[in-house]
């Protein structure tokens, strides 16, 4: 399957229409300031206006956005919206429950993985990058029904790529039925990598 960068989102133009918004706010309490003569409105807006100013730009500009962490410094945007798009995808795990998310657990192609933030947005990781990889069983969850289980589930798995000691990333829920899946997984796609299984 392809899919499309776009930072662009529902959550990216909520987080930008605020911060462009309080902005405004605060160029008014400057210019009323600075029209009243009131040196505590000038301050707060001078400051507010630097503030939100900056913020606006960062949130505006495409490489502070979540998606491009694990690829920034490597790539501008446009060359990883570019370079993922044209990557074929697929979904080496089956979603853990009945879910709309596209990157539940997580897609994989040649040269990418990618997965989400705790936020929903996907984060968009290079295989290069990925200098280990940190198995971990997590509790009980829900009580899911499985499309092919009717038995309750037992605990899931993660897989976390670490990157560096800043930066890593941890998939969505693996189900214990896949977990036999994970060792193929990680020969195809991380033949060379580190891997271990954590408590």
């Amino acid at each position: 399957m392809k899919i499309n960068p776009n930072i662009y989102d529902k959550t990216w133009l909520k987080g930008f229409a605020s911060c462009v918004f309080l902005l405004a706010v605060f160029i008014a309490l400057l210019t009323g300031g600075l029209v009243t003569n009131k040196s505590y409105a000038v301050v707060i807006g001078a400051v507010g206006t630097m503030v939100f100013g900056i913020l606006s730009f960062v949130v505006a500009h495409p490489r502070s956005h979540v998606s491009m962490q694990a690829a920034k410094g490597a790539m501008s945007y446009r060359q990883m919206r570019d370079a993922v798009a044209s990557e074929d995808f697929e979904h080496p795990f089956a979603p853990l429950h009945e879910t709309k998310d596209p990157y539940d657990p997580l897609l994989v192609s040649d040269n990418w993985v990618v997965t989400e933030t705790d936020n929903g947005a996907p984060i968009y990781i290079p295989k290069a990058r990925v200098a280990k990889i940190e198995i971990r069983k997590t509790g009980a969850g829900r009580q899911d029904s499985h499309p092919t289980y009717d038995r309750a589930r037992n605990g899931c798995y993660v897989l976390t790529f670490v990157c560096n000691a800043d930066q890593s990333y941890t998939s969505g829920r693996i189900s214990t039925y896949d977990r036999d899946e994970i060792w193929p997984f990680l020969k195809e796609h991380f033949p060379n990598t580190e891997w271990n299984v954590t408590s």
